[in-house]
């Protein structure tokens, strides 16, 4: 059917009119194309000047949690030191109560007793 509407057209107008005709359709559908074109680059320009924000926030971000986590990891390391010498003592005050001669004993009040075996 739209073939033969090309035809009847044909015969009405004449052929460099036609061509024209149909020269400037295609100009147009091109310029709509261009046009369509143009929009989507503006858009995927938008989208990655966002994109480059989010990442230099994010990579903000990443350098603030990265100082927080060494500054977690010497807190950590302090606190592990200390535990380690605090251990440390009570080893070796639970090794001098225990090679203390039963002669150095005497009785123990039962609260306080329970308290020094808790530890």
């Amino acid at each position: 059917m739209p073939v033969t509407l090309a035809l009847r057209l044909f015969k009405y107008f004449s052929k460099p009119l036609f061509i024209g005709l149909l020269s400037l359709t295609g100009v147009a559908v091109g310029l709509g194309f261009i046009r369509h074109q143009q929009h989507q680059i503006n858009l995927l320009n938008h989208a990655k000047a966002e994109l480059v924000l989010r990442n230099q926030e994010l990579a903000s971000e990443n350098q603030q949690l990265g100082r927080q986590y060494q500054k977690t990891m010497a807190a950590y390391e302090a606190l592990s030191k200390k535990r380690q010498l605090i251990k440390n003592k009570a080893q070796k005050v639970i090794k001098r109560i225990r090679k203390a001669p039963k002669s150095a004993d005497a009785p123990l009040a039962p609260v306080l007793k329970d308290a020094l075996e808790a530890l």
